[in-house]
């Protein structure tokens, strides 16, 4: 019964008309169905969709690593270098580290975005002043200053607004 049920709502009009090379192999299936006597069944109308969005696990490694790369830095505030964070570490969670860019590679690109920012100018100088075979110079250890330096921001504007809130309630009861 669910067989059915699941192809009846895959089979919709409404869910063919997202993708027409889809539709028109799910309507070739269908019609094959209609040839045999038979009534189209949920798993292999699942099967069928999922063998067209299939990828090799090469291409999806590729692909992976090319959206890694894609991100770029927007501006040059904190709010911009948190989104960037954010982005980036959504796709390297997505990814195996087997399947990342090389580690130079990652190093370089990230270096790029990051170079020219007054916020992480503390690590860019140290970066810098390093000899090229340091660690500094690793995409690993930039990516672990720049979360450390996000974490230590975020804890001085709660800071700060507490503060101003006791200032404030200071003020208040006197």
């Amino acid at each position: 019964m669910l067989n059915k049920h699941i192809a009846a709502e895959l089979i919709k009009p409404e869910v063919l008309s997202t993708n027409v090379e889809l539709a028109h192999e799910i309507t070739s299936w269908v019609e094959g169905c209609a040839a045999r006597s038979e009534g189209p069944k949920g798993t292999p109308l699942l099967n069928l969709m999922m063998s067209y969005c299939e990828t090799s696990l090469d291409r999806a490694a590729a692909l992976g690593r090319m959206h890694l790369l894609n991100p770029q830095l927007e501006g040059k505030g904190i709010k911009e270098l948190e989104e960037f964070v954010k982005k980036v570490n959504h796709v390297l969670h997505g990814l195996k580290i087997a399947d990342r860019p090389s580690p130079r590679t990652m190093f370089e690109w990230l270096w790029h975005q990051i170079k020219g920012l007054d916020t992480l100018r503390r690590i860019t100088d140290k970066v810098r002043e390093s000899s090229q075979r340091s660690r500094k110079r690793s995409f690993d250890w930039i990516w672990t200053q720049v979360a450390e330096e996000l974490r230590e921001k975020r804890h001085y504007m709660h800071y700060m607004r507490m503060l101003s809130r006791d200032c404030v309630e200071h003020l208040l009861i006197s």
